[in-house]
């Protein structure tokens, strides 16, 4: 087997099964305990706020990890693109908000069960990385905010 197969088996049993996720990638598990839970509504209600909505291709609720790490990359570009200043400090609060509302909520704790599941070798790195960036995030638009 080489490491590309390997990793396809990574990211199958950690994400994607057939059997329960060993760490589920939803907030609404993490928040609410369950899957599809308030916290679902919640992130949709953000995304609605922001004239965000998720495609129809896209399988996964909103409130998975990509989605809302994709989320918050959208929200990174509105204000890198933002013409003035009171747009682009809109957008860092819609960050700070959705960073503090949902992320930082739950993805810490979500990146120590995948950084501790013992069959997570590739994704070990990318939940201290993810961790990591979030607290780091957080941090700078705190400093832009000021």
């Amino acid at each position: 087997m080489n490491w590309y197969e390997d990793l396809v088996d990574e990211n199958t049993l950690l994400f994607i099964g057939p059997h329960r996720l060993p760490v589920q990638p939803y907030e609404s598990w993490w928040i609410d305990g369950k899957l599809m839970g308030k916290s679902l509504l919640e992130v949709k209600k953000a995304c609605r706020e922001a004239g965000v909505a998720k495609s129809k291709d896209y399988a996964e609720p909103e409130d998975h990890i990509a989605f809302e790490l994709k989320f918050m990359h959208h929200l990174c570009e509105l204000g890198f693109s933002a013409e003035n200043e009171e747009k682009r400090r809109a957008c860092l609060n819609l960050q700070k908000r959705f960073l503090n509302d949902h992320l930082l909520k739950w993805v810490p704790d979500f990146c120590d069960a995948l950084y501790e599941y013992k069959q997570s070798d590739f994704y070990k790195g990318i939940a201290k990385l993810t961790k990591g960036f979030l607290l780091l995030e957080d941090a700078m638009i705190g400093e832009l905010l000021e």
